[in-house]
């Protein structure tokens, strides 16, 4: 063998020996690559060697990881997903929910995968699923979303889940016509024509979205359609319902009425107006308007509303209905984010606590708050099932609400605030939409231009009821109202039952007498009489239904000139004449006679058919008109003719100055016994 033989040949061998040990040296590194290099994620690597069972000495390779045919890493806080893309056998499955991963491009490798779940994670970008076409189930629901372009590519899809993305656009879901559930719940969706040729479309939940208009779906063949569509819808007209009530009229605060046999919430239909009424309503959130508090449109089962609103009405023709709105009181912090600047807050950047309310204050001081405020009553407004609203919180013009000592702003400031919010909001609502306002005891003096009533809710300063010098001051404040709010009026007088006694005591029962007959003595309002269980565990409005309220009083006979006028001048008796009765209010400080022109009946006494009747001081009575002939003689009927008339009034005339006929017994004939004549005429 010649030197150059030898040397081609130990060349050789020393090639092949060197690629042998280069091969052997590559594999020996590459298996034993440590797999934090490639897969970074500690919470991801011990999904993985969890499901394919891995023992602590082996270790996880690009090269076992091929095994993984399906993966459940589900809320594990996994946030990088590098390393995936050597899975190239994931075909099952893949759930990745509830972590916080921004980045999936490792996933566009993976081919064969046929489920995907991104469900609660941070990702915006998609467009790495747009190879993966094997996809029939996609969930990328709450996630930030910026395109659905990627998802456009998936036709094979059948399921897919896209709520909460924040999505306003679905036009490039036209294309999937091989799906058969869609997910598109809380978004900002307000057109879905996209979806109309989506022919094999079976589930459909679009709930939570600003749609008006369903009607691109009506061809689709869902076997289930879950969405609230937006109310707006026209108003039935108010006024009528209001002027053509019979009295006496009750209202419903909140709190139910206790009627044996009734549902929980039954008997709002006995009374002429309720708040707070929903009918199965709520507020519609999207992700620009992520909680209650921050959504303006009002939303839900139409149809189902509807049925309500109508049976109500088909059981009561004039019920009104008010949905509450709370301005200044405490809130559920589920009501605005929690950092929110909507929450007041104090000079530590803290929710200020209202230990009396049990809760944080909101901050309507907030500019931005009373524009979506307004923006609310504009939305319960367009929902034309609601007759208006209510405000809680406004006595002494908004200033004397329970958390107020909580503000640092004067009173000016508050006035001026509340005031802005009730001037835009009636500025853009319809012409009869009702705002009522709870003001208590005190004159709206700051808002009479913008409101339609107040409810009075009076509450009691002692445990026996009211005093003397009370009852003059809620009778003027009463007056005030229907003197000085727009029409038509809605004022709402609630006395304050004794709690510590039956509600149908004879304590309780006198109470709610004088309450009702002053309301109708001195107003054209509704009235309330609650249990006063307030004070002792009870609801603060729960009332029970008294039979007094029965009569049939019709209409009252005149105007504001008929309201808070007394009987023959005596202070403190008042009367007022209806189409089928009169009301009697006492709180003269003495029992007194009433003298009628026509024989009436007594609905609280029991007295029938009689002209003359006695009613105690700090009570009241309604008396029915009677077509039976009289049983006791008029006093008015001086000359006893059987019948009183001008004769009568002359007699009188003639008599003044002397002590008879003295009619209503202030020792002397003068002008109060010719008005008693008058008032008596036939």
């Amino acid at each position: 063998m010649t030197i150059k033989e030898k040397l081609c040949k130990s060349l050789g061998f020393r090639l092949l020996f060197l690629s042998v040990i280069g091969v052997f040296t590559y594999n020996a590194f590459a298996y034993a690559e440590n797999a934090e290099d490639w897969m970074p994620d500690a919470n991801l690597r011990a999904a993985v060697r969890e499901k394919l069972g891995l023992p602590p000495e082996v270790s996880l390779t690009k090269e076992n990881i091929k095994q993984l045919t399906h993966l459940e890493a589900q809320n594990r806080r996994i946030r990088h997903i590098h390393g995936l893309e050597f899975a190239e056998n994931l075909a099952e499955g893949l759930n990745l929910g509830i972590n916080l991963i921004q980045d999936i491009s490792p996933l566009r490798s993976l081919k064969k995968l046929r489920g995907l779940s991104l469900l609660g994670n941070q990702v915006s970008d998609l467009s790495p699923l747009a190879s993966l076409t094997s996809l029939v189930y996609l969930n990328c629901a709450f996630n930030p979303i910026s395109d659905l372009g990627a998802v456009s590519n998936l036709i094979y899809l059948e399921d897919l889940d896209l709520a909460g993305c924040q999505i306003s656009d679905v036009a490039q879901l036209a294309g999937l016509k091989n799906l058969k559930k869609l997910i598109l719940q809380t978004n900002d969706i307000t057109d879905v024509g996209p979806l109309a040729n989506l022919s094999e479309l079976e589930v459909l939940n679009i709930v939570d979205n600003p749609i008006w208009d369903f009607s691109p779906l009506q061809h689709l063949n869902l076997t289930t359609f879950e969405y609230n569509m937006l109310c707006k819808i026209p108003s039935l007209p108010v006024e009528e319902r209001i002027l053509t009530r019979s009295f006496p009229s009750i209202f419903k605060a909140w709190d139910s009425l206790i009627i044996a046999g009734l549902p929980q919430h039954g008997g709002i239909d006995y009374h002429d107006l309720a708040f707070s009424l929903t009918f199965g309503l709520n507020w519609q959130t999207t992700p620009s308007q992520s909680t209650r508090g921050l959504a303006t449109r009002v939303a839900g089962n139409l149809e189902a509303a509807q049925d309500e609103r109508d049976r109500l009405l088909t059981l009561n023709p004039n019920i009104v209905t008010l949905v509450t709105i709370a301005i200044n009181g405490s809130g559920e912090l589920s009501k605005y984010p929690p950092n929110s600047d909507f929450w007041l807050k104090d000079d530590k950047g803290q929710i200020v606590y209202s230990e009396v309310l049990n809760g944080p204050m909101i901050n309507f001081m907030n500019p931005e708050l009373q524009d979506i405020i307004i923006k609310q009553i504009v939305g319960i407004a367009e929902c034309g099932f609601y007759d208006g609203v209510m405000f809680d919180g406004f006595a002494w013009n908004a200033t004397g609400f329970v958390g107020r000592e909580l503000f640092p702003h004067a009173d000016e400031e508050i006035i001026a605030a509340t005031t802005r919010i009730l001037r835009e909001a009636r500025n853009r609502v319809r012409e009869d939409f009702l705002i009522l306002i709870n003001a208590g005891r005190s004159k709206p003096t700051a808002y009479a231009e913008y409101i339609d009533g107040s409810f009075m809710e009076l509450g009691r300063d002692h445990s026996e009821g009211y005093t003397y010098l009370e009852l003059i001051e809620i009778e003027d404040i009463l007056l005030w109202n229907e003197l000085n709010l727009r029409a038509p009026q809605i004022n709402c007088l609630e006395g304050e039952g004794i709690g510590t006694e039956p509600p149908d005591s004879p304590e309780n029962r006198r109470w709610m007498r004088l309450f009702t007959t002053m309301g109708l003595t001195h107003s054209d309002g509704y009235v309330l009489y609650n249990t006063g269980k307030r004070f002792h565990g009870g609801p603060d409005h729960e009332h029970i239904w008294y039979d007094f309220w029965d009569a049939d009083l019709g209409r009252p006979v005149g105007g504001n000139e008929t309201k808070g006028q007394t009987y023959n001048g005596i202070e403190g008796l008042f009367i007022r004449e209806f189409t089928n009765g009169w009301a009697v209010y006492n709180r003269s400080g003495k029992e007194q006679q009433i003298e009628f022109s026509k024989a009436v009946s007594g609905v609280a006494s029991g007295v029938e058919d009689q002209r003359s009747h006695i009613l105690p001081d700090l009570d009241g009575e309604i008396y029915l008109k009677s077509e039976s002939k009289l049983e006791t003689p008029l006093a008015a009927d001086i000359n006893a003719d059987g019948v009183v008339n001008i004769f009568d009034l002359v007699l009188v005339a003639n008599a003044l100055g002397e002590a008879e006929p003295d009619l209503n017994g202030d020792g002397v004939v003068n002008i109060l016994d010719l008005v008693i004549v008058a008032n008596a005429f036939e």
